[in-house]
């Protein structure tokens, strides 16, 4: 399996432990599973590095596409933003945080 080219400084990460439990998440992500033509059927972990290696992003991708709750962190480690994804389309109420972390606007997507 391979990193998609449009998805830049993305980590596979298979059984990768989910540190927050705010999202509901399971302890540890299954691996992907493919079927025969070589598309996921289950989503897989994703993190999305900032260049000096903190994590920017993290969540699960299905078929290549960002799938379920997702969160984006600052430099400094504090969360930005948050929410769910169908398919990669934006869908539910995205939180933005300040820079204390504090929830400060949220935007509903509908589904």
């Amino acid at each position: 399996m391979s990193i998609p080219k449009w998805l830049p400084r993305v980590v596979f990460v298979p059984g990768w432990p989910l540190e927050d439990r705010r999202s509901g998440l399971p302890e540890r992500a299954a691996d992907a599973c493919l079927c025969e033509h070589g598309r996921m059927t289950e989503p897989t972990p994703y993190r999305e590095l900032h260049k000096d290696g903190s994590v920017r992003g993290r969540g699960h991708m299905l078929d290549d596409e960002m799938h379920g709750y997702w969160e984006w962190f600052r430099l400094d480690g504090t969360i930005m933003r948050s929410g769910s994804f169908d398919r990669g389309r934006h869908i539910g109420v995205w939180t933005t945080y300040d820079r204390s972390g504090a929830p400060h606007k949220e935007t509903d997507f509908g589904q």
